[in-house]
């Protein structure tokens, strides 16, 4: 066994030490994932001999795959056991060898030839889909192998996600690093399962973070806040190309606080006889009252209930114009007309 000293991030330590099928982290940018992971592999690629398979959704070629991101961490270390060819890295002593492949182009009896593998990374797990995940699981079968994902969500439903909140339980433990070679307190979340580990882990949790990275952080955080939390704080995306309502304006309209009578408006739908019935819809800043219903009364008697509800509330202490909105369709005239011809006096805004 080769011997040699690396300086990881302490957050990713776990993933050296213990041994759990599946392995996540996930986290944003500058949290050195790729980095701390490679460096892992090619450490345990130089205590023995393994067969590690490093992949993603997508790789048309070997440019896509993490192929150069080994081939610089193996220039930075100083590796000379590790002999870097186009499509495969061995090392020379071990045995061990790194092959690189893309999930979409494989099928569930072209991965087969991977069956021996002992550790298999997929890289930028959050664009993997269902069909991938269902095809790979199963696929690196052998006694002791482990399966490895590093991303930055797109949302709670990207399947390595789910995966990992299946495998692991929900509650998470902070831990904290302080170096005695630098300042400041470095943070990240640890979750484990029967059969899992994971780590969430931004940028506040590496030692190693740049100063180049920092200021485009920085930069990031003043001018777009929404990038700001999915790129540097690993939180899903504010919203994809079929969202309606942004995940800022949802998180907003949950924070927000509204006084009880910052405004009061009823909606009404007059009907007449029959099983239909009058409804009254009260709302109260951004609450909806019990609606307020009636059998059998005809459109003159409604405009008097919506009258003695608007009546309640000025006699309570509200004092703005309360808007009515009535449906004019069929019998809403006959509600109307009268309403409006009081309007304001009774201050009220049809």
């Amino acid at each position: 066994m080769i011997t040699t000293k690396v300086n990881l991030v302490p957050a990713f330590l776990p993933f050296y030490k213990v041994h759990k099928r599946f392995k996540f982290a996930h986290g944003g940018r500058g949290s050195a994932k790729s980095w701390s992971i490679a460096d892992i592999l090619l450490l345990k690629g130089r205590e023995k001999k393994l067969r590690i398979l490093n992949t993603r959704e997508i790789q048309k070629s070997i440019k896509d795959s993490v192929h150069t991101l080994f081939k610089d961490r193996i220039g930075i270390h100083g590796y000379t056991d590790y002999q870097v060819l186009d499509t495969i890295i061995r090392n020379k002593i071990t045995g061990t060898e790194l092959l690189f492949t893309g999930l979409r182009e494989h099928n569930i009896n072209s991965l087969k030839s991977f069956e021996g593998t002992d550790i298999c990374w997929v890289e930028e797990a959050q664009a993997v889909v269902q069909k991938s995940m269902d095809i790979l699981t199963p696929t690196i079968r052998k006694a002791g192998s482990e399966i490895w994902f590093s991303y930055n969500r797109f949302n709670l439903l990207d399947p390595a996600h789910k995966l990992f909140m299946r495998e692991c339980v929900k509650e998470a433990v902070k831990k904290m690093f302080k170096p005695n070679f630098m300042k400041g307190v470095f943070s990240w979340y640890e979750y484990s399962g029967v059969d899992a580990i994971g780590i969430y882990i931004n940028y506040d949790g590496n030692p190693y973070f740049p100063e180049e990275l920092r200021k485009e952080m920085a930069k990031d955080k003043d001018e777009f806040p929404g990038l700001y939390r999915h790129k540097w704080l690993g939180e899903p995306e504010s919203q994809g190309e079929n969202t309606l309502i942004s995940r800022e304006k949802a998180l907003g309209a949950v924070d927000r606080k509204v006084k009880k009578w910052d405004f009061v408006s009823f909606g009404v739908d007059p009907a007449r006889y029959g099983d239909d019935e009058s409804v009254i819809c009260v709302r109260e800043g951004f609450r909806i009252l019990p609606l307020n219903k009636f059998n059998g009364i005809n459109p003159l008697e409604l405009a008097g209930r919506v009258l003695f509800l608007a009546r309640d509330y000025y006699a309570k202490g509200y004092k703005e114009a309360i808007t009515l909105k009535i449906d004019l369709t069929g019998l809403g005239c006959g509600t109307v007309d009268p309403l409006a011809e009081v309007a304001m006096e009774e201050r009220l805004r049809c």
